[in-house]
């Protein structure tokens, strides 16, 4: 055996014991481990099983509090018996919230991580530094104690943010919920939650991350995303967070079954809105919620809007999310008011079927018709990190192969061309507008730039973007030589930022009452485009083949000229409204 040996004793949480709630990952380890349980009310002891994890943490735990008694899942609940498993992790919410205080194991530190922990306090004293501040050279570094450019404690303070614990959606409703001390442990050093916040805070004001790449940012962000939520929660001592945004933040962070994408948020939204039952599969549990959510909650309609971005929805109906699928496309902007009427009817536009499970009824106005589609544009690729300011914006020139660039050059523009040959051929002018500028505006979803506002013809910012990524390849386009390196303005970057959003992963379309738009990937002619009163943009719908009557959620869309609540008239007609159904 391991030669740990613990004991046992039930408690009733309402006689309030006296406990430390331990908090932690499973990281998919088998219980191979074997530690001692000591018998009550006899001197014998018998073996239990527990992952590497736990084996790890629990000297460490004595050394920090000795002689305190601790809640730890994996000793605590019998994780063979699923009944147990059950009945007993409702409780789970009650435990961090009656606990004395809370400890994050987060492992045993290698060198580099051990190298982060030590660097925390000097990093801390640069709270107190006033103005602007570079860190990235080794004077500055040496000035206020930090580690020398080339030591392995930037890398530490990268891997110690990306460990397992702050991407885990268990460990939401742990660091939330206690209302004692939040610590954590990382072999024997031991690190305060608020030293944490203040360290991400001190990284976001003078930009040591120069250091690190953009993909290494996110993950601190993310950290920092759980540690802001932390600190809202206990300014505000709210009892309960919205179901609906903490499962949206929480879709990205990972459990080891889908299921506790819903059971781990549950001490957090309500532990009514769905029964834990392990013998659940994850589509039934996804089914109960999303349906609780549309029936009840004030932004249902967002759902379906999430259910268009996902990558499959496997055995779940169209319109129905998968919380434990990452969303393989951005979703569209809240800018736009397509649907936005005045709330002069409380006639709902979205409900749940009563007698059918997978079905969704709408209320809404079928205003158009796809006749033709241009798939997704090829890959091209992501922009590249220079700097803090600067990025350089000539995407596809990472391939060794000179032919390569040439052919996915040959792609994009052929893809280009098509969509503005759909423009050209199939839409509608309208007073004041010219082909070229509503399908420039169109590929950017006509998104307001930030420092350039649409007063600038968005022409501008098509034909430097498209210059900039085309010219070394094509002879449609000016030579590279015409244009700097660089560009000075932000002008290619916002429109490549907001064409990206709108267009990566998604088809252009132009439609039999003369518009054109972009829409999901599997867009294709027939398919029906609708509008929902107080809906922010259309959605796409196609008749099911074995049933016209009933519908599936193709996706999303943008549809120029009817982005900014041109229908609203027509919507306000209650006979240009028609109930359709989802599945």
């Amino acid at each position: 055996g391991s030669g740990i040996e613990c004991g046992l004793r039930n408690v009733s949480l309402d006689d309030e014991p006296n406990f430390t709630a331990l908090s932690y990952t499973w990281d998919n380890q088998s219980c191979d481990n074997d530690i001692d349980i000591l018998d009550s009310g006899s001197r014998g002891k018998h073996q239990l099983k527990v992952s590497r994890n736990v084996l790890e943490a629990l000297p460490y735990l004595a050394a920090h509090k000795p002689n305190q008694s601790w809640w730890i899942d994996a000793i605590c609940i019998n994780q063979a018996d699923t009944a147990e498993k059950s009945s007993q992790i409702p409780l789970m919410g009650r435990v961090y919230t009656s606990a004395g205080g809370v400890t994050v194991w987060l492992g045993k530190p290698n060198s580099s991580l051990q190298g982060a922990i030590d660097a925390i306090p000097p990093l801390l004293r640069l709270e107190t530094e006033e103005g602007d501040l570079t860190l990235g050279d080794n004077a500055s570094h040496a000035q206020f104690g930090l580690p020398s450019m080339e030591s392995d404690a930037w890398l530490g303070i990268r891997d110690l943010f990306g460990l397992p614990w702050f991407h885990r959606t268990w460990t939401l409703q742990e660091a939330l919920l206690p209302t004692g001390s939040l610590r954590f442990l990382c072999g024997g050093n031991v690190i305060e939650w608020d030293a944490l916040f203040d360290l991400l805070k001190i990284f976001a004001r003078f930009k040591p991350v120069r250091m690190l790449t953009k993909m290494e940012r996110k993950v601190q962000s993310d950290a920092r995303g759980m540690f802001e939520l932390m600190a809202w929660k206990r300014r505000e001592a709210v009892p309960k967070l919205d179901a609906l945004t903490m499962l949206s933040l929480s879709r990205n962070r990972s459990t080891a079954i889908p299921v506790d994408k819903v059971y781990g948020l549950l001490a957090l939204i309500g532990d009514d809105i769905v029964d834990i039952d392990y013998e659940k599969p994850a589509e039934t549990v996804f089914l109960h919620i999303n349906r609780h959510l549309i029936a009840n909650h004030p932004r249902g309609m967002s759902l379906i809007r999430r259910a268009s971005n996902q990558p499959g929805h496997g055995s779940l109906p169209s319109w129905c999310p998968d919380w434990n699928s990452t969303m393989s496309l951005a979703s569209m902007l809240d800018i736009y008011k397509t649907g936005k009427i005045e709330a002069s009817s409380k006639e709902r536009n979205l409900w749940p079927s009563p007698t059918i499970e997978r079905q969704l009824h709408m209320r809404g106005y079928c205003v158009d018709e796809v006749t033709c589609a241009v798939g997704p544009i090829p890959p091209i690729g992501k922009r590249h990190f220079i700097s803090e300011e600067e990025y350089d914006v000539r995407l596809m020139y990472d391939d060794a192969d000179a032919s390569a660039k040439e052919e996915r050059a040959a792609q994009i523009f052929a893809w280009n061309m098509d969509c503005f040959n759909a423009t050209k051929a199939r839409y509608h002018l309208r007073a004041g507008e010219t082909v070229d500028n509503v399908y420039h505006r169109t590929l950017i979803g006509d998104q307001l730039f930030g420092s350039c506002c649409m007063k600038m013809d968005a022409s501008i910012g098509y034909s430097t973007f498209w210059t900039y990524m085309l010219s070394p390849w094509t002879e449609d386009y000016p030579k590279w030589n015409d244009i700097p390196d660089r560009l000075e303005t932000p002008l290619c970057l916002e429109y490549f930022d907001a064409f990206a959003t709108l267009c990566m992963g998604r088809s252009f379309f132009a439609t039999k009452g003369g518009r054109i738009g972009v829409g999901p990937r599997g867009t294709r002619q027939g398919d029906s485009i609708v509008i929902l009163p107080n809906g922010t943009v259309p959605f796409i719908l196609r008749h099911m083949e074995e049933n016209v009557k009933v519908h599936r959620l193709v996706g999303e869309a943008y549809v120029h000229g009817l982005m900014w609540g041109e229908m609203a008239e027509d919507l306000r007609d209650p006979g240009n409204l028609e109930e359709l159904v989802l599945e």
